[in-house]
């Protein structure tokens, strides 16, 4: 994957983009002065997990600020915000509520009368209104949206440097508070979100809190919907957790995971007036839904993409996790959640005894499930071999795997993982099943039953599940990978010349599978060649109607995964 930083050009005429705390309040000290108002209310609504402390330090000592709040001022107690929220999380990992609570649910009535009545008496100078949910105390003449990747918030959260809404958790275990911001935060926050896209003056960005960049609200709202008229990448990135914890200094190249289509984590890169901004996928697809989705997926899912791509890396290391993805109706029932997580692993590439883990041989008690531990919690490959089935593994293979088959993520290979569910759904073996103490354990028992009691043979997973590599061709060839009745059409096509694609106003998301370069083109002139190396996944909006994928060279066959719903 060469290309680490792919962008989407937006053409501006006017300076719309600023980096660095000093020019972002150059700016918006001259839209202050613009306005020649005796009281200027300036709101900083913040996504979940920004660094609301110092983003709200570094803006007041370069703004003329008369009168500053928060909106923690304003909410209740946390003892009563954490008995709210735990309720919905308390069978967790087995079972949750989505949140549809609303962000004034967290306000305390009185609080807010008395802060609204302090800032009605202000008469002259600034006032400045911060955090989550700060655009509901009044109503600002200056809005900035501050946001935030999710990535970057599970990152702060692994090295506890931030806490969930409302409370004061930032040592809790990671787990815990991702759950608690996928289920609850990141609901509410996303509310907030759609609604102020389409209406902030200004737009903040702070993954990198030393390096913020500042753009126009006007300017982002038109490269939203740039992005919705060609193909784009989202930015890849690579998470630092190695599954090989002895290395001492990570390297890129030894990173596990590589996100490279999940479009609420990853980002999509902006260039505009020389800053190359990062906005979160998940507002492309909020912003304009139908644009990017096509009305049939829209009306299907909703402001949501439900095609994920993940790679996972151990062609330098073996990757010993176990994992089990529940059923439609254990989602259904314990999670409100109506998507199949059933998963296809496409192998990209393999060193010697590359090989994946597959079904258990037999039924198995919780004994068992500890025995898969070594004493250094470490997993045990004695007991792999013992309980599960190996699959040996070769490039171009492709494994389908359905809900309640326990498998490893393989060894010795770079597999894309193409699922439709978020990763969330996803139970680890044993360890979510091992943290629970003997009371819990006995409490879900059933649910550790459901992960655990589909059995499989070898032949069961050669004969139902394993397909095994089709020789290179340079002919067109199509075939289709998933099995029938599953959500995701993932269709492999193998060329050597210019094939053409349409669309059927329906999303689609690509996956150069062989092959060094190739270029997508628009017939028409629609959008300009996009140029796409091995291994890069990319997005086709709906809005696409056609479009062809030509090789880069010649007489050499190139291979392409296309995923539609």
């Amino acid at each position: 994957m060469r290309n680490k930083k792919p962008y989407i050009e937006v053409q501006s005429q006017s300076r719309s983009c600023w980096e660095g705390w000093n020019k972002i309040a150059d700016a918006l000290n001259s839209k202050i002065k613009s306005l020649r108002s005796r009281k200027i209310i300036i709101t900083v609504e913040c996504y979940q997990g920004t660094y609301e402390d110092i983003n709200l330090r570094e803006l007041k000592k370069r703004l003329p600020v008369n009168a500053t709040c928060t909106s923690r001022d304003v909410f209740k107690d946390e003892d009563e915000i954490t008995r709210q929220c735990t309720k919905d999380l308390s069978r967790m990992p087995f079972s949750a509520s989505a949140s549809t609570h609303d962000i004034e649910e967290y306000f305390d009535q009185n609080k807010l009368q008395a802060l609204r009545q302090n800032i009605e008496f202000i008469e002259e100078g600034i006032v400045l209104i911060f955090g989550v949910g700060a655009s509901k105390i009044c109503i600002p003449d200056i809005l900035v949206y501050a946001d935030m990747s999710r990535w970057e918030i599970l990152q702060r959260f692994k090295r506890h440097d931030v806490s969930n809404i409302g409370v004061s958790n930032s040592q809790a275990a990671f787990e815990q508070q991702y759950r608690w911001s996928y289920f609850i935060d990141w609901k509410i926050c996303d509310k907030i979100k759609k609604q102020l896209l389409s209406q902030c003056d200004y737009y903040l960005e702070t993954n990198n809190w030393e390096k913020p960049k500042l753009a126009s609200g006007e300017i982002i709202r038109e490269a939203i919907l740039q992005a919705t008229t060609q193909p784009f990448f989202t930015a890849p990135f690579y998470d630092p957790e190695l599954w090989d914890q002895r290395a001492a200094e990570p390297r890129e190249e030894e990173f596990s995971w590589v996100f490279n289509c999940v479009a609420e984590e990853n980002n999509v890169l902006f260039k505009i007036s020389e800053c190359l901004i990062e906005v979160p996928s998940i507002n492309v697809i909020y912003a304009a839904p139908k644009k990017l989705l096509g009305e049939t997926v829209y009306n299907h899912f909703g402001s949501e993409l439900p095609i994920r791509m993940v790679f996972i890396d151990t062609l330098d290391g073996t990757q010993e996790k176990l994992f089990a993805c529940p059923g439609i109706d254990y989602l259904k029932d314990n999670f409100g959640f109506y998507l199949s997580q059933c998963e296809t692993f496409y192998v990209m590439d393999t060193t010697a005894e590359a090989k994946l883990r597959m079904g258990f041989k037999k039924s198995i008690i919780p004994e068992d499930l500890k025995s898969l531990l070594n004493k250094d919690n470490t997993i045990s490959k004695v007991a792999l071999d013992k309980l599960l089935n190996s699959i040996l593994l070769k490039r171009h293979d492709h494994i389908n795997i359905p809900a309640g088959i326990a498998h490893s993520h393989g060894n010795n290979s770079m597999i894309l993982k193409i699922s439709a569910a978020p990763e969330i759904f996803t139970f680890k073996l044993p360890d979510d099943l091992l943290e629970l103490d003997e009371s819990s354990r006995s409490l879900y028992s059933e649910e550790v039953k459901k992960l655990t009691s589909n059995i499989l043979s070898s032949g069961d997973i050669d004969s139902r599940y394993y397909n095994q590599a089709t020789p290179l061709t340079t002919a067109y060839r199509e075939e289709i990978l998933n099995q029938k009745g599953d959500l995701l059409n993932i269709k492999r096509m193998w060329f050597e010349e210019p094939i053409l694609q349409k669309t059927n106003n329906c999303v689609q998301v690509l996956n150069l599978i062989e092959g060094e370069e190739a270029i997508v083109e628009s017939p028409d002139g629609q959008f300009e060649p996009f140029i796409v190396h091995f291994a890069e996944s990319f997005i086709i909006p709906a809005g696409i109607s056609e479009y062809t994928i030509r090789p880069s060279k010649k007489n050499k066959a190139y291979g392409v995964l296309k995923i539609s719903i």
